[in-house]
């Protein structure tokens, strides 16, 4: 579950950065696209990452 929902916001940031980047920052669909999809895909790893230390801290 807790997957789950990293998954969903990383999605949300991703959206958002799109989003901010279509309007703001004047980019084009795709130019904006690909600013979401790099920003969810970053927002993803960074979270997995801090779970995993988190995890790992509880074990010991």
């Amino acid at each position: 579950m807790l997957v789950t929902s990293i998954g969903l916001g990383a999605g949300d940031i991703g959206f958002a950065a799109g989003i901010f980047g279509r309007i703001v920052g004047d980019q084009t669909i795709y130019q904006a696209t690909a600013t979401g999809v790099g920003v969810g895909a970053g927002a993803l790893v960074l979270s997995l990452t801090i779970v995993s230390f988190i995890r790992k801290g509880n074990e010991g």
